[in-house]
């Protein structure tokens, strides 16, 4: 004997509803897409590794020293200038510290500073990093490292930045 399922539409509510919801959905997707803010700061935060990263492989070329964490301290806007390119410039302040797995084992010269609790910091003879960055649609492009000392030298953020988009 067959047995036969028996199929029963659903209500008109439930499928009015399903519609709704739906659309509601879609129309949250359209109206806010993924946060331009946070992935404008994912960018730039990518930026700043980029820099210590290549700060741990100028450490760590040296075969005796070996760098076993690294964080970010300060990843601060200082100033964006929206006349100097087709696209606003920002300056980003970027502290971060290094750590050592045998601090004695790390050639502290050319200005290097350690902080309380055995941790390199970004200072270096040329000052601290500042890094230069564009934005346009809600994408970040690195235009360059400047550093405190060499920006004070040549009389300021903006013919740093000039001489920058020059090279």
């Amino acid at each position: 004997m067959k047995e036969v399922l028996n199929y029963k539409k659903p209500s008109f509510w439930v499928i009015i509803f399903s519609i709704i919801l739906v659309f509601a959905v879609g129309m949250e997707w359209l109206v806010h897409p993924k946060d331009k803010e946070a992935d404008e700061l994912e960018q730039i935060t990518r930026f700043a590794r980029e820099v210590i990263n290549r700060d741990i492989a100028n450490y760590e070329a040296n075969p005796a020293v070996n760098i076993i964490d690294s964080k970010i301290t300060r990843l601060e806007l200082v100033k964006t200038f929206d006349k100097l390119a087709d696209t606003p410039i920002d300056v980003y302040a970027l502290e971060y510290r290094l750590l050592p797995k045998d601090l004695a084992k790390v050639a502290l010269a050319g200005g290097i500073q350690v902080d309380e609790l055995g941790w390199l910091k970004e200072t270096s003879s040329m000052g601290k990093p500042l890094l230069v960055l564009s934005r346009k649609n809600g994408s970040v492009e690195q235009i360059g490292i400047l550093w405190t000392v060499g920006v004070n030298e040549d009389g300021g953020l903006e013919p740093s930045i000039k001489a920058l988009l020059k090279k």
